[in-house]
């Protein structure tokens, strides 16, 4: 054996996979790092989507209502000028109101990536599924048709009905853009368990309680598919899969916004040149709550202490409830709510879920502390609430007067 030259030396045992190691954490560091950097981007987003979508809901709600009193306001001009003036205006109010309808679908896919406002109820899906069919209906393309299956017997399920309806209406979009040549979509759903074979096994998605039965609502087309390297990124924020500009990039991330803030699940199959198919896992209502009857009641002539720091919202609110024979005490922070209540009294606290100072959960507990039967409504531009109290009534903003009359008539005296 030769001896080793000078200033040559044997390399180290276990050097080289040493060096791999190391190589190996600093790069799992830097993937974390970046993923923990795009998560903080991402959250900061959906906070300013939130913050714009509140403010957008609050100018919807005052332009919506003023609008249906406009519109009554012309209506009674027609003895004195005319049918025909009073048509003209109306026609003008209504291309008002189609472009308020247009804002308002904006500020919801907002709301809904910034988080959407967690408020579940039993939903029929028939009826869910027949609303937005007819409302999407006459903006199908030429020689698309849409293909309805769904059970007689399909249960209700527990899900955001706005969130629901602006789901399915998405996905319906999606495949009608799918299909430039014409085509079919088919909207199907059947009760499943979600932990058989072929279930939901690919696109992200939170995990499912096992022991709770779901319903797969489904929205197939025969279009033109994605390639694996826009599917890999369909639910990526401002990411459009459409071809050019065509997209917002937020239609298929809202949609799963929706799913995970109702703990479902959503699965996608693409074939390029053979189409798409895009299921939700919706959790099945378990209580009897029937879902096509509420009961209400007269509930006129109440004390109502309002509270909304917005003055617009808070002067037009004041407005449909003294509309309806109710008396109205109106203030813009919750510390005045508290103190007109303690003076004045009061049936029923309405009040803004965002509130400054005080939060209006806050307030409620506040508010309950003296008198824990207190009829409650908040308004909620969307967000989730952080806390939950019981018998505490929500509205999202926009909301119309009779929605607004017809859920504080709900309330129990």
């Amino acid at each position: 054996m030769s001896p080793t030259g000078a200033g040559q030396h044997e390399p180290i045992a276990g050097t080289s996979r040493w060096d791999d190691e190391r190589t190996g954490v600093v790069q799992e560091r830097a993937r974390l790092s970046e993923q923990l950097a795009q998560a903080q981007r991402l959250d900061l987003a959906g906070r300013l989507a939130g913050g714009v979508a509140h403010d957008l809901k609050n100018l919807i709600t005052v332009l919506s209502s003023y609008l249906d009193l406009a519109s009554g306001s012309v209506q009674d001009l027609a003895p004195r000028v005319g049918d025909g003036p009073v048509e003209t205006i109306l026609d003008d109010l209504d291309q008002i109101r189609q472009a308020v309808d247009r804002t308002e679908a904006l500020a919801r896919k907002l709301m809904e990536f910034a988080g959407g406002d967690g408020a579940t109820e039993p939903v029929d899906l028939h009826r869910a599924v027949a609303s937005v069919h007819a409302r999407l209906a006459p903006a199908l393309a030429e020689g698309v048709t849409v293909e309805l299956d769904l059970p007689d017997d399909l249960p209700a399920v527990r899900v955001d009905t706005d969130g629901l309806e602006q789901a399915l209406e998405q996905l319906l979009r999606n495949s009608n853009d799918a299909l430039p040549e014409g085509g079919t979509i088919v909207v199907r759903a059947r009760v499943t368990d979600t932990a058989a074979p072929g279930g939901f096994t690919s696109g992200p998605r939170p995990p499912l309680d096992a022991g709770r039965r779901h319903v797969r609502l489904a929205v197939l087309d025969d279009g033109t598919g994605m390639e694996d390297e826009t599917l890999t990124r369909a639910f990526e924020p401002l990411f459009s899969t459409k071809p050019g500009a065509r997209g917002s990039g937020l239609g298929l991330p809202t949609v799963l916004s929706f799913v995970q803030q109702i703990d479902g699940m959503i699965d996608v199959h693409s074939v390029p040149g053979e189409g798409t198919t895009i299921a939700l896992a919706l959790p099945v209502a378990t209580d009897d709550v029937d879902v096509d009857e509420r009961p209400v009641g007269d509930g006129a002539g109440r004390l109502v202490v309002l509270v909304d720091p917005n003055e617009r919202a808070r002067r037009l609110v004041t407005e449909m409830l003294a509309t309806a024979g109710h008396r109205v005490l109106a203030c813009a922070d919750g510390e005045t709510g508290l103190r007109l209540l303690e003076q004045q009294g009061g049936d029923v606290l309405v009040a803004e879920l965002a509130l400054p100072g005080l939060p209006g959960w806050r307030l409620v507990e506040r508010a309950r502390a003296s008198r824990p039967r207190l009829p409650v409504l908040l308004f909620t531009s969307g967000q989730a609430p952080t806390r939950t109290t019981a018998d505490v009534r929500m509205l999202v903003k926009p909301f119309s007067s009779e929605r607004l009359l017809q859920t504080l008539d709900e309330l129990a005296p």
